[in-house]
């Protein structure tokens, strides 16, 4: 991205985390962000897109998530993040 000149760039995400920002706007360069309610976008975004529910977890994903937090902890620094964006 550093060596190529664009007149423009694009990129989404749901999730920016705030560990990578700097390093993103360094090289991408501003980060603009939108709301939901931003009424340059929210004609184009269907009503159903904001719903969030919980639900218990079956015996399959206890186990998953157990297993993911027991080898997360056994890591530290960059070495977490995998497990870790797993769980989440």
């Amino acid at each position: 991205m550093q060596k190529l000149k664009f007149k423009r760039k694009l990129g989404f995400s749901a999730f920016i985390p705030y560990t990578r920002r700097y390093e993103i706007e360094k090289y991408v360069g501003e980060i603009r962000e939108w709301s939901w309610s931003d009424r340059k976008i929210k004609p184009y975004i269907p009503e159903w897109i904001g719903e969030v529910y919980g639900a218990e977890f079956n015996a399959y994903e206890k186990e998953l998530y157990e297993e993911l937090t027991q080898y997360a902890y056994e890591f530290t620094g960059k070495e977490r993040a995998l497990p870790m964006m797993a769980i989440r």
